[in-house]
């Protein structure tokens, strides 16, 4: 087991570079240097870097001098004119077709400007009260580069976080992070448009990602213990209102673990890496890459690098009837 901490200036994501992207053309996009703060970013196959950035929307991530230069792609729903507060996960298709989530309608609070206070956890936020609150304000959404058409493919979501899709883009995972839980929207074939729960999981999930050398997905889930939000299910009032105080005051109760889950294309556990409470920051983000996987936090300003035994390891081990095999950060 390999324990590696990288630093990584002030991000909770880890994006690759083009030529570790199948299909990217390497050679249209530098290594990029510049610092630039996002909840997701991903590579188009010609090289561009799109980024979901709250709270402009869908951006396209661009290096000048040294210094990360972002364009908005789109910030609303084009039928409906819906803005796009809080641009969460997302993925690209082979054709180059851009799935996100948004994560609520509840605009940023307007006292402060959000460009320079988005991520001063000091002062509430409105996804913080939307998440508190519990009510579906999420959208699942559809971007096409040579349109510029946004579309919402599903409304009233709760709180959705992390996307993923099918290698071969015939369904898209999402993360509802306040129902623990891992929705599949069919997008092609006889149930096209049909949703159903691919996992049920024992946090409220955050990143999603797909695996590059097998047929399945990473799940980060930042705090495996119900937190505040969650014992207060029943009393989304009482939520709100806690919602509204300074961010050292929201989360009360006992120090809680983080654990990344591995799922199979069934949506059945296959291995699991997990700390106990207080021996490593919440994962946010999971990605592997380069026979590696590379978790993020919000907290700190490193990436932890950890190798894991390929699938047919785990599969030869028994990993898949035990319940998956499990690891320790």
């Amino acid at each position: 087991m390999m324990h590696e901490l990288r630093p990584l200036s002030d991000s909770s994501r880890v994006v690759p570079e083009p030529d570790a992207v199948p299909g990217a053309a390497s050679s249209e996009a530098a290594p990029l240097e510049c610092q630039f703060k996002t909840l997701a970013a991903k590579y188009l196959p010609n090289g561009t870097l799109l980024a979901a950035n709250a709270p402009l929307g869908l951006v396209r991530v661009d290096q000048t001098h040294g210094e990360c230069r972002q364009t908005v792609l789109t910030d609303s729903v084009t039928a409906t004119g819906e803005r796009i507060f809080w641009a969460g996960g997302l993925d690209v298709a082979p054709d180059g077709t851009v799935y996100f989530s948004d994560s609520s309608d509840l605009n940023i609070d307007p006292a402060h400007d959000p460009r320079d206070r988005f991520f001063d956890e000091v002062v509430p936020d409105g996804r913080y009260v939307g998440l508190m609150e519990g009510k579906p304000r999420g959208k699942i959404l559809k971007f096409s580069p040579d349109t510029g058409i946004t579309e919402a493919l599903l409304r009233d979501v709760h709180h959705p976080l992390g996307v993923a899709l099918a290698p071969d883009a015939s369904f898209l995972l999402f993360a509802e992070h306040y129902k623990l839980r891992i929705q599949k929207l069919h997008l092609t074939g006889p149930l096209a448009g049909q949703l159903e729960t691919f996992a049920h999981l024992p946090g409220p999930p955050h990143g999603l990602s797909r695996s590059p050398s097998s047929n399945t997905f990473w799940v980060a889930i930042p705090t495996v213990n119900p937190s505040i939000y969650l014992a207060l299910a029943r009393w989304p009032s009482v939520r709100r209102w806690l919602a509204m105080l300074p961010a050292r005051y929201r989360e009360l109760g006992p120090e809680r673990g983080t654990a990344v889950v591995r799922l199979d294309a069934e949506g059945r556990v296959v291995g699991s890496l997990q700390a106990r409470p207080g021996k490593a920051n919440p994962v946010s983000e999971v990605l592997e890459w380069g026979g590696a996987v590379f978790l993020g936090s919000p907290v700190g300003e490193n990436v932890r690098v950890v190798a894991v035994p390929p699938l047919e390891e785990i599969v030869e081990k028994g990993g898949v009837e035990a319940g998956g095999e499990k690891e320790d950060l």
